[in-house]
Formats: C-alpha cells, structure tokens, sequence
C-alpha cells in the first residue's frame, strides 16, 4: 500500500505565488484607497451641503421674526435658529485651500465656533456683517467636517475647510459659484468665482 507523503511548496513556487499577489495588490490596494476617499468625499460634500442649508433656513427664520435684515445683520445673529451640539471653544480649525491661516476658537471675542451633530464645526469672524442691502453683498462662514487642523500650507487637501458665502438675498454660495463683484469681508473685499478655493472633496451645491 504506498505511503502518502506530503510535498511542501519549492522556492520557486513560493516566489512566482508571491509574485502574483503583489501584482494583484499592485492593481486592488489602490483602487480600495480610491474607493474609501470617494466615500468619504461623498459624505462631507453632503455634510456641508446640510450645514449650507442649515444657516440659509436660520436666515430665513430671523428674517421672519424680525421683519427682515439689515446691513448690520451677523452671522450671530442667527444662532438662536441654528442646530448645533455647543459652542466650541477650543477647537484650532482650518482655513480654505489657499490660505495660509487657521481659526482659533479660544480666540471667542474674534470667532464664533458652533460644532454640530454631523461631527464638523461651524465657524466665522463675529464682527461681520452685511455692510450691504444689495444682492452682491454677502457674509462668509467656514466648515471644517473633521473639525480638526490639518495644517495651514496653502495646498489643497483633506482637511482643508469650506468657505461659503450667505448673500443678503437669503442665497448660499460656495467660491465656484460666487456672484461677480461679491462684498465680504465686512465689507473690505470683492471677489468673483474661483473653484480653487474650494476643497477637493466638496463637490457643489
């Protein structure tokens, strides 16, 4: 009766078996990265588009409550028609792609910090007003979705916040999409459309 006798793998089988499997991570690796940084695009893009909506319905419930706006209207002003968890005190927050800045909520007299339900935080210069009652005139507000600094190059990237933009009208904009000769600033600035302030994983309103 013969004798069964088990044959381990030859060196050579176990190079071209290791071979392979690094061809196949050559082609999955990537493409599972790719695949997670699209979710996770997909998620904050929706995210700030939430908290767009969300500053743009606390504009139109002060407005009902207080017979319109004015030029000194602020973004203060809104909170108590906002959902937000707290105000956040502490947090260091980014700026947008192409700024070489972050915001310090500790800094309260200069910035007001909301974090919110969705895990991002809110945040904008308290001083700021309309200035305005015409179309062009506008407050600008950021969005963090992680809520955390990732650094304060001028490169885009993954942390890098959201700068949008609440017009007089009642209108949110982002900088892809920003009105010709927009007012901000408190009334320092212009500007017209540029998408490269926008982050890379906001895809529009």
């Amino acid at each position: 009766m013969p004798s069964s006798v088990s044959r381990g793998f030859s060196l050579a089988e176990l190079l071209i078996s290791l071979a392979i499997i690094g061809i196949l991570a050559t082609f999955t690796v990537p493409a599972l990265l790719n695949a997670q940084n699209s979710t996770l695009n997909s998620k904050q893009s929706a995210m700030a588009k939430d908290v767009g909506f969300m500053v743009m319905n606390a504009y139109d419930q002060y407005r009902q409550a207080n017979s319109g706006a004015t030029a000194s209207t602020k973004l203060d002003d809104l909170t108590p028609y906002m959902n937000y968890v707290s105000i956040d005190t502490t947090s260091t927050l980014d700026d947008r792609p192409g700024a070489n800045a972050s915001y310090d909520c500790s800094v309260t007299a200069t910035y007001t910090c909301l974090k919110l339900h969705n895990g991002g935080t809110l945040y904008w210069k308290k001083a700021h007003t309309f200035t305005g009652t015409d179309t062009q005139y506008a407050i600008y507000f950021l969005f963090d979705p992680d809520s955390v600094l990732g650094g304060t190059g001028t490169a885009d990237g993954p942390g890098k916040a959201l700068n949008m933009f609440l017009y007089y009208d009642g209108h949110i904009r982002d900088w892809t999409n920003l009105l010709s000769s927009t007012v901000y600033n408190n009334g320092l600035s212009t500007g017209s459309a540029n998408s490269s302030r926008d982050p890379a994983w906001f895809s529009g309103f």
